[in-house]
């Protein structure tokens, strides 16, 4: 799975600290979803994450198409 986290993130010009205190979500898993170092993160993960940022988990989520 891919994600557009890191650009959503910065589009909204927030923080890596911001996006964790708004979402609940750990600093350090933020980074891995970020860097593609996770590849199935939790589904609660996915919508804590959306909510915080005022998206649908799609717009953060998607799956590579072939």
């Amino acid at each position: 799975m891919k994600n557009r986290l890191q650009e959503i993130r910065w589009e909204k010009d927030w923080s890596l600290t911001k996006l964790s205190k708004k979402s609940g979500v750990p600093k350090p898993t933020i980074t891995l979803i970020e860097n593609g170092n996770t590849n199935n993160p939790r589904i609660g993960t996915c919508i804590r994450l959306a909510h915080a940022l005022g998206v649908e988990v799609e717009e953060i989520f998607y799956l590579e198409e072939d």
